[in-house]
């Protein structure tokens, strides 16, 4: 269940998959048990509380969808973490760019024109940590917001006098929207 865990061979594969089912199990309530045996296969048991009669529309409400049209830029080194977040984020009206790299988020920066709203950066990058480029990018855009993604348990309070939100991998749409938009409203660093 470790976020990021995998038996597959690089960029088949994030491991995200059973952490993801084992934060969702939890978060309703229930426990999730897998055992496996070599030659005979696996088997996952989930156990979800019952719901009271009466109460499956206030379970399934729908969450309130959050919007925007500020520019945001992603950067993570798992292309499907980005191209996620740009699908998911562009869908609530925000303009997103994208980089794998915080090189190429840097140069992504001394191009661009128009100012950055926002940066969600993953904190375990190739050749500069998160927080790091975050820095670097701060010096082209003083005012911009930030938000740290991370698969690996980190101190908040290291980040606080930054100004950086910390968002632990995995995260669910709702939790991500709603985290942005909260960002995005405070007052500036």
């Amino acid at each position: 269940f470790d976020p990021f865990f995998t038996t597959k061979p690089k960029d088949q594969g994030t491991g995200l998959g059973l952490a993801i089912v084992y934060r969702i199990v939890q978060a309703h309530g229930g426990l999730i048990d897998v055992s496996s045996q070599p030659g005979r296969g696996t088997r996952v048991q989930v156990c979800l509380p019952e719901v009271e009669t009466g109460r499956v529309d206030e379970v399934h409400a729908p969450a309130q969808v959050v919007h925007g049209t500020e520019r945001i830029l992603v950067v993570d080194d798992e292309q499907m973490i980005a191209s996620l977040l740009k699908t998911l984020l562009e869908a609530c009206g925000y303009g997103v760019s994208t980089a794998h790299s915080s090189n190429e988020a840097l140069v992504l920066a001394q191009q661009s024109e128009q100012p950055i709203d926002l940066a969600i950066v993953d904190y375990e990058l190739p050749g500069m940590a998160g927080d790091l480029c975050l820095g670097e990018l701060r010096k082209k855009w003083p005012r911009l917001k930030a938000i740290l993604i991370t698969g690996y348990g980190m101190p908040p309070a290291d980040l606080r006098a930054q100004c950086i939100r910390v968002v632990e991998k995995p995260f669910s749409t709702r939790a991500i929207t709603q985290t942005v938009r909260e960002v995005l409203d405070e007052p500036g660093p």
